[in-house]
Formats: C-alpha cells, structure tokens, sequence
C-alpha cells in the first residue's frame, strides 16, 4: 500500500526558487534561531539541506527533468506573496469585526490578510490583541480584567492556521463580535485524534502539516507541540472568562472564545443608555431589570433603572420594586439613594413613601459621616 505524503510535505511542481521571499526566509531563520555563521542561508535553497531537525528540504528534485521545486510548506511560510495568491487564491484569512453580538449588524469592519501563513497569523493576532483591552471594575476583588486572555487568542489562531487543510477552498475566517470570537478553520478534525479528549484539551498531538507546527514553535508562535488546546481552556480559566466552545464539523473546525461577563455587561450598559437617549424607556427598563435579576446590586446598573423611573415619575412601581426586591439599602450607593428619594417625593401625599423616603436619608447622612468623620 502507497504511503501518502503529507501536504505540507508535498512538492509543488508549479513553484520553484524565484517564489521564495528571501527576506522574509532570512528574518525567520533568525527569528528561529536556526541561522548558522559558517552556512549561507542560499546553501538551504537545494533537495537535502534541512533547515531543521525534523523538517524536510525546502526543495524536491523533479523527476522528469532533475529541476528543483518548492515543497507546500516551502511556498506557505516563506514565498512570495504574490506566488502564494496564484497557485493558493484561497490561502488567506478574512477578519470581520461587528459591533453587535450577530451578523445582523448594517455595517461590520473587514480586513483580509494574504501571503505567508505566518504574516497571516502575525497580523490576525495584533488585531485580536486590541479587542483584549480591560474593564475597569473598582468593587471586585480583581479590578482590572481582561477581555480575553491573549495567550488564548493566539493559540485559537496558530491552531486555525498550522491544523487547516489547505486542499480546501475555503480561507481561515475569524468573526469579532461584541460578546465572543470565532475562529473558523477549513478541514475537520485529524482522523487520528479522539474527539472526547481533544474537547477535553487532553489529545495526543496529531499534526495534518507537521513541518507548520514545529516551524511555529521554533518561532515561539506557538506552546510546545500538542499542547494549544489545553492552553486556550485553561488561560480562558484563570482570567475567569466563560469556557471555551469547540465546534467540530465534517468541513471546519471553530473555536469560539466567549468575552469575560464583565465586558457583556459593559456592553448592555451601553444599549440601555442608547434606549434612554432615544427615548426608548420601556426597552431600556426591560433590559435593566433583566439584568438586576442576576446582579441586583450593581450600582451602576441600579442607578440606570432609577433614572428611567425618574423620567417615567412611576414612584409606585420603584416603591414595588424596592418591596419586591427587599433591597438592602445599606448596600446602595448614596447618589443612587438620593435619585430614589427625589422620585419617591414625587408624591409627598404617600405615607408610605415618604417614610422609605426618610430611612434612606438616614442611611445616606451615616454614609457620609463614615466617608468623612471630620466634616
């Protein structure tokens, strides 16, 4: 039986030489540390100089003529990014970036980066770094928090690239969203990896293009061999964001990182105060009290809900839902308390009121003598 040679390992009768950037090939060989004094780097431009240990000759000897061509990988990492997009159109990354949390949005931003895989994947993860920016949250015990972990964004990346399959006309498409990224990557699962364990980060390493992942490792692109999985679910772990999801289909394979909650909640919080400033109060409401049903304390939040109410002057609905709640005022921000106590004035007829009214001055004028013991 005819053992099939790997893609990545295949020779390319279309290219040869003249399709490598020699610049980019010399910037990598240093970036890999594999550049030896005593060796040109043209010495490697033949079919039995390895630039590395387990990487096969950049070049294979045509048979027919004795000519010498380009081996897959040869033309992915270092050719000409002109030679790339002629005998690979598809091999490129698209990135779409919308401001909404689907593809309903009426405009998105659209980027698409070609050549070398590895400027693909150099520039994919300086864009997915800015979305990795951090929210600022003064009453957690962890202030500063991440959107998402960098070092799980670039490993989502590394795998789409090193583990595709380039016989697909399909590119690598990763889609930002408000709330999470997708990292969409052409070719199904290894048929040597178990699925449980890969879902687990806990396969064996399979490699589909095995001279790509050691070359990305060698450029410290990448963890040790094998290992992108576990990385990616357990840096999503420690910064404390939702789990990773792996989708795993019979044309593709899609990581998805969600964002860290903190950030979902930053953007909600901008939705309702849109809807406010448009005017639309029952929307914004509605979107409030969704979420004071997970996070009843959130001031910030609580102190949305108050000014709709404020402009709705629905005095008896803040009193029911104070009632309802049984919110604990102590635990309430003081110029939140105070918008209530102007809304709850809003009828001075109401005994009721007027007496929740009065405790929650109480409790501001204590507030404030324990901020400021000597005013």
């Amino acid at each position: 039986m005819t053992k099939i040679t790997p893609f990545d390992k295949r020779a390319n009768p279309n290219v040869g030489e003249a399709d490598i950037d020699t610049l980019l090939f010399r910037d990598c060989m240093n970036e890999m540390k594999l550049v030896q004094p005593s060796k040109p780097l043209e010495d490697y431009f033949s079919d039995t100089e390895q630039i590395a240990e387990f990487v096969p000759p950049l070049f294979v000897k045509k048979s027919i003529d004795g000519e010498l061509c380009l081996r897959n990988f040869a033309l992915f990492l270092f050719g000409k990014k002109a030679s790339i997009t002629l005998n690979s159109p598809d091999t490129y990354t698209s990135v779409s970036i919308y401001n909404g949390i689907d593809r309903s949005e009426p405009t998105a931003e659209r980027h698409t980066f070609t050549g070398s895989v590895i400027e693909q994947a150099k520039r994919a993860i300086e864009l997915l770094n800015t979305q990795a920016y951090t929210a600022f949250d003064k009453t957690s015990d962890k202030p500063n928090q991440v959107k998402y972990p960098t070092r799980a964004l670039q490993e989502a990346v590394i795998n789409a690239v090193v583990h595709r399959d380039y016989e697909l006309q399909e590119p690598i498409r990763i889609t930002i969203f408000s709330d999470r990224i997708e990292i969409n990557s052409p070719g199904s699962l290894h048929w040597g990896i178990d699925k449980e364990k890969f879902l687990a980060g806990k396969a064996s390493p399979k490699w589909r293009n095995q001279s790509f992942a050691y070359l990305f490792n060698k450029l410290q692109l990448a963890q040790s061999e094998g290992q992108g999985i576990s990385t990616i679910i357990r840096m999503m772990k420690e910064e404390g964001c939702p789990d990773p999801v792996f989708e795993l289909g019979t044309e593709n394979v899609t990581c998805i990182l969600p964002a860290h909650p903190r950030h979902r909640i930053i953007r909600e919080i901008q939705e309702i105060q849109d809807k406010i400033i448009l005017g639309k109060l029952d929307d914004a409401k509605s979107q409030a009290l969704q979420l004071l049903a997970t996070d009843l304390y959130n001031f910030r939040i609580l102190d949305l809900y108050c000014e709709i109410i404020g402009k709705q002057k629905r005095p008896q609905e803040l009193f029911d839902f104070l009632n309802a709640k049984k919110i604990d005022c102590e635990l309430v921000n003081s110029n939140t308390l105070l918008t209530m106590v102007e809304i709850l004035n809003m009828d001075r007829d109401n005994t009721d009121y007027q007496k929740m009214a009065d405790d929650m001055r109480s409790i501001i004028v204590r507030k404030n003598r324990r901020n400021f013991p000597h005013n």
